[in-house]
């Protein structure tokens, strides 16, 4: 013991070595954080085209029964560049406004019009959507007793609207024969006409 005592001594004047050694690799995020970022650009907001749905749909008839702009309601039915299943889906959900609200059945034919006239829909999207809505409208008198009424608004608008270029194809979901129901569907929009 005493030796190792005087051994320390006598070192207490001598130099003393110090090694350091990498035990590991630098970790990369610290290199990542000590250089300049670019300054991140903004995010390009993506640009998406409105669903075709029955809220647009409706939404764009709310608005012409507002304000009576044909441009409006045509610019609103084809943003979403509907297709003609779309258009005929569209045209559905209209008839059955029409048929459902006795107030809103003059403005909803009035809507039909305007879309067909100006060319949002074809003769033959609104005949598609006409034809299931025309076969049932007997059953749908129990519910709504006033949806003949509407198809007499409707197509006595059309005839008007139209005049000699009126496609007859709207009437092919009429029942055939001696129906007193297309008789009176006609009779109905005949006297509007007038």
């Amino acid at each position: 013991r005493k030796e190792a005592m005087k051994e320390s001594k006598s070192k207490v004047g001598a130099e003393v070595q110090v090694q350091s050694v990498v035990a590991g690799q630098r970790p990369s995020y610290i290199d990542d954080l000590k250089m300049p970022k670019a300054p991140r650009s903004a995010p390009k907001p993506e640009v998406t085209k409105p669903v075709f749905d029955q809220g647009l749909v409706k939404k764009a008839f709310q608005y012409y029964a507002e304000e009576k702009n044909a441009e409006q309601l045509i610019s609103d039915f084809l943003l979403p560049q509907p297709s003609s299943k779309e258009a005929t889906q569209g045209v559905t959900w209209l008839l059955d406004i029409g048929a459902g609200d006795r107030q809103k059945e003059e403005i909803v034919a009035e809507v039909l019009v305007v879309l067909l006239m100006r060319g949002a829909v074809t003769w033959s999207i609104m005949a598609d959507a006409l034809q299931p809505f025309l076969e049932n409208l007997e059953d749908m008198r129990i519910d709504m007793p006033h949806a003949d009424i509407f198809v007499h608004s409707l197509i006595s608008r059309l005839l008007i609207a139209s005049g000699k270029d009126f496609n007859p194809s709207v009437f092919k979901g009429l029942p055939e024969g001696q129906s007193e129901l297309s008789w009176s569907l006609l009779t109905g929009a005949l006297r509007k006409v007038k």
